[in-house]
């Protein structure tokens, strides 16, 4: 019997869960890090760019983050 694991993308499968395991766009995550600690984050971000460059997973790490889910 096949897991719901099983069924998922390899992307969606070994998408990082903590910051720790992002090796994307580090310039973009420490510039997010220091609009966050000043408290300055604006109200719209608009992430864009090609397939399969981090977009989703950065904005999910991002709403973690923000929402305090498992810090």
């Amino acid at each position: 019997m096949l897991r719901l694991a099983d069924k998922l993308s390899l992307a969606r499968k070994y998408r990082p869960k903590v910051e720790g395991d992002y090796l994307g766009n580090t310039i973009l995550l420490k510039k997010l890090n220091v609009l966050i600690s000043k408290n300055t984050l604006p109200q719209t971000l608009l992430f864009y760019g090609e397939r399969g460059t981090g977009k989703t997973t950065i904005a999910k790490l991002l709403a973690k983050k923000l929402l305090c889910e498992n810090l």
